[in-house]
């Protein structure tokens, strides 16, 4: 316990450089987003145009008595839906992040540094809890050669179900939480939640997630525990599961080198803030120790197999466990079979699993293969307005244009991947750094992965956006230094993709 106040004895405080950050949203891609916009506004405006089409004209004679043409009727389809898609975006207008790195020029390099490791810390947050969005406010840092401690007030907002222009959220929620990373750690992934019964009929729908405890049942009645089950068990000593049951409920996330607890909306302050403190840091320590103990006799330290995935999938039940077995059996490929695979002479053949990762967007092609539906019904109808012609015209070469943008970019993207994994050059490289985007696409935050290799003598440097399970796989790359099979256009290096981020083990 000791140890755990000397490590804050004297830390590094952040409130003056929280006062002078300027916050602000971080810059999206143009381009995915005037797709999305244009996506919900389509989304809105194409059914809104039929529905005003085929109601206009009896809402007109029976409410108004004013004979509406049917073609009246689709355009004030058009500007409602269209009025409705642009208040939806409006609402659904997502929190500004905070940009660290756009700093004044009055901090000072130092100031600048600290910023880049609290904006660090927050991406970390992010990727161990990948349902959430969030701001870390650092109050207290202190860090060792291998270790760092952060002791700040975390602000989540929960995602519910939503699109990628419009994401849902229910209220935030602030509390006291305690990041720890250690460099010699290799925590298997998990994440203990308070237990909340009303959630637990949603849960029998697909029952075994759970780790339970046969000798510690009322740990289990307490807590939610998701993770690997052999290692997770392992890992969760009796100590440490006297201590969290005798303290207030704690949620805890971990996965490798790193890990961020709190209590659930408590947020302390003074004395208080002092006893979460050593709180927390036992419990951390407690977590160190038992991980290195396991990694000293094997148990832990050795990289997931397929076969433990295998087991866990195999232990699943209820209703919509065959639903998400048969999933898991289409991508399901592992970092070996993807390294096996990079190996061989080009062109190569690809698995199942990478032609069912690479294939086209089914949303957008429902969406072209609707709009390019409407735009030929316009077409036939306009013969029976010979007076409107040229506004026929108009509107259908717009659902057109709407219909062939749809269907090229569910298409293009997936066939130059496919294209660069059956002919790409495989090349070493590195992958230097991953970071958060202020970007949520189908309602999974999307990261910048930063990869550097050589080739034909020539250093590149390429960007690349993934999503958070991708993400997750590259940071445990960075954070082991080993290099990567960088898959590169042979004609155009810049082009490439990441094939072991694919790979599911």
């Amino acid at each position: 316990m000791q140890a755990a106040v000397s490590f804050f004895e004297n830390p590094v405080r952040y409130n003056d450089i929280k006062t002078k950050v300027k916050k602000r949203k971080q810059p999206d891609s143009l381009s995915s987003n005037v797709l999305n916009v244009g996506l919900f506004l389509l989304l809105f405006a194409g059914p809104a145009s039929f529905a005003g089409a085929i109601i206009g004209p009896v809402l007109g004679k029976q409410f108004v008595e004013v004979d509406i043409a049917w073609w009246q009727g689709l355009i004030g389809g058009v500007l409602v839906g269209s009025v409705c898609g642009v208040v939806g975006i409006a609402k659904g207008k997502r929190r500004p992040r905070r940009n660290y790195s756009d700093a004044p020029a009055a901090i000072t390099s130092d100031s600048k540094q600290e910023s880049s490791n609290a904006k660090n810390i927050e991406d970390q947050i992010l990727l161990l809890m990948e349902d959430v969005d969030c701001d870390f406010d650092v109050l207290k840092q202190r860090s060792s050669a291998e270790k760092t401690l952060a002791l700040g007030v975390l602000t989540l907002q929960r995602r519910a179900t939503g699109s990628s222009t419009v994401p849902h959220r229910a209220h935030d929620h602030t509390q006291t939480a305690l990041y720890m990373e250690n460099k010699n750690l290799d925590l298997p992934d998990f994440s203990l939640r308070p237990r909340i019964k009303s959630m637990q009929v949603l849960g029998n729908l697909i029952t075994g997630t759970e780790i339970s405890f046969e000798d510690k049942p009322e740990f289990s009645s307490r807590y939610a525990l998701l993770g690997l089950e052999t290692r997770v068990q392992a890992l969760f000593g009796e100590e440490i599961k006297d201590l969290l049951y005798q303290q207030p409920i704690w949620e805890i996330h971990a996965s490798g080198k790193r890990m961020i607890l709190f209590v659930p909306k408590r947020e302390y302050h003074t004395d208080e803030e002092k006893v979460f403190t050593k709180t927390a840091t036992k419990i951390t320590q407690l977590f160190e120790k038992r991980c290195l103990a396991l990694q000293a006799d094997g148990t832990l330290g050795h990289p997931v197999n397929a076969s433990e995935i295998e087991a866990e999938v195999e232990k699943l039940g209820g209703p919509l466990a065959g639903v998400y077995k048969r999933d898991f059996k289409k991508n399901h490929i592992t970092r070996d079979e993807v390294r096996g695979f990079s190996r061989q002479a080009t062109p190569r053949s690809l698995p199942e699993p990478l032609l069912h990762q690479t294939r086209s967007d089914p949303f957008l092609l429902f969406v072209g293969g609707f709009l390019a539906l409407a735009a030929i019904v316009m077409s036939i109808l306009s013969q029976k307005e010979p007076d409107h012609l040229v506004l026929f015209i108009l509107i259908s070469s717009f659902l057109f244009l709407f219909s062939g943008a749809a269907i090229f970019f569910a298409s293009y993207f997936p066939w130059r991947r496919r294209w660069i994994l059956r002919n790409g050059a495989a090349i070493p490289g590195v992958i230097t750094k991953v970071e958060s985007t202020g970007f949520i696409n189908g309602n999974e935050r999307m990261y910048r992965c930063y990869v550097s290799f050589n080739h034909s003598g020539k250093e590149f440097s390429n960007t690349c956006w993934i999503d958070s399970k991708a993400a997750q796989r590259a940071q445990s790359i960075v954070d082991t230094g080993q290099p990567t099979t960088i898959l590169a256009d042979p004609a155009k290096p810049q082009h490439c993709l990441l094939p072991e981020l694919i790979a599911m083990v």
